[in-house]
């Protein structure tokens, strides 16, 4: 299965910016949610420079999120190998963390172990990368109580 272009991200974000401009902003229906998750995952897999930053950006966009989306994004981080990645990575686990903290026992997203080993791969994959080791095992501390 071949995976699209820069160029057919790029024309398949706009697309969501069309969709974006032509529906109640406060709504988010299940095939609009599709649709961001069809461009997220592209964006993931893409082996464009920078596709991290845009798959985020989507991430960012959507209004229903789920810790698969996070998990898709982060690993696309740590294929990256830049010497930040276990760090940019970590930042959306913390994310992840943070919102089900936030919610409580009515928590809709939670870090699940595919999270945690995602970062742990980003601080493996980092070039150049300080102290991976280190901060590979203080993330499977967090493991223990996220």
């Amino acid at each position: 299965l071949k995976v699209g272009g820069y160029k057919d991200f790029v024309h398949a974000t706009s697309l969501l910016d069309l969709m974006e401009l032509h529906t109640n902003p406060k709504k988010e229906s299940s095939s609009s949610l599709k649709c961001y998750a069809a461009v997220l995952n592209g964006w993931c897999k893409s082996r464009s420079m920078g596709a991290e930053v845009k798959a985020e950006e989507i991430l960012n966009r959507m209004k229903s999120r789920d810790v698969r989306h996070y998990n898709n994004v982060m690993n696309r981080i740590a294929n990256n190998g830049k010497p930040n990645a276990g760090l940019e990575a970590e930042r959306l686990l913390d994310e992840l963390i943070s919102s089900y903290k936030s919610e409580g026992i009515n928590a809709t997203i939670a870090p699940n172990r595919n999270s945690f080993n995602t970062v742990i791969k980003a601080y493996a994959n980092a070039k150049g990368g300080r102290n991976g080791a280190q901060n590979a095992q203080r993330i499977l501390g967090m493991m223990e109580d996220p």
